[in-house]
């Protein structure tokens, strides 16, 4: 069960929608890492605390691990 608030990913993006499309990517990302990528020991440790992608990509969102870019006047 995902333990993160609405509150908690709003103070970073005002869209939630927008935050749920950052946090999908990041956990498809984690999902299928290539072998042999740098970090890859520290990404296996920390995969260990959660079975779930998305559940680590919201922690990684919500800690400002994922580098994201706001698109102003996007319409």
């Amino acid at each position: 069960m995902i333990d993160i608030s609405i509150e908690e990913i709003l103070k970073i993006v005002e869209n939630k929608y927008k935050a749920i499309v950052i946090a999908s990517q990041e956990a498809r990302r984690l999902n299928i890492s290539p072998p042999g990528k740098e970090g890859e020991e520290k990404e296996k440790e920390e995969k260990k605390d959660s079975l779930k992608p998305l559940e680590e990509a919201l922690r990684r969102f919500v800690k400002g691990k994922i580098k994201f870019e706001e698109e102003e006047g996007k319409k």
